[in-house]
């Protein structure tokens, strides 16, 4: 059973898997030890099976959640600009990909209310640009540690988010 006030403390994390021959196990017989021998059973695999590749797969756990700290937003004429930090491990690409990722099913966007009637106002809203700006990041994209824990940022148009 999760204890919530322990999680909301920071005194535990759920984590997951990156099989190998070295990874810690689960408690046996838990959930998550049962559900981590379906997946290696459904991939007829062992953590024996990763030994033959040393370093390479040694195996360890990460972290399911990730808290960001000390998040800022800022509106620069039509920039964007969002710095926040996050624990060394952590992708900062990640998590700009959920705050950039569409509304599921956005509400249709229409012109503002005119006082003239509606027949004789065609006005149009133009459509939003592509989700796709170019970023700043202002850690190094390749840096898969997000800078070991340094703060991420991102700098696109303000209607990208």
């Amino acid at each position: 059973m999760l204890n919530l006030d322990r999680l909301e403390r920071r005194e535990i994390v759920p984590t997951g898997p990156m099989f190998g021959a070295s990874m810690f196990q689960p408690a046996p017989g838990s959930p998550a030890a049962d559900r981590e021998q379906r997946i290696l059973d459904e991939e007829q695999l062992r953590p024996e099976s990763f030994a033959r590749f040393g370093k390479l797969a040694e195996g360890t756990r990460r972290m399911l959640l990730a808290r960001v700290e000390a998040p800022t937003v800022q509106q620069v004429g039509d920039t964007l600009q969002i710095a926040f930090s996050l624990p060394a491990g952590t992708y900062a690409t990640v998590l700009l990909d959920e705050v950039m990722k569409p509304a599921e099913n956005p509400p249709p966007r229409t012109a503002a209310a005119s006082p003239e009637p509606a027949s004789t106002s065609t006005e149009e809203v133009p459509a939003d640009p592509p989700l796709d700006p170019p970023v700043d990041l202002a850690t190094e994209p390749d840096d898969p540690t997000g800078g070991e824990g340094s703060g991420g940022g991102f700098a696109g148009p303000a209607n990208a988010v």
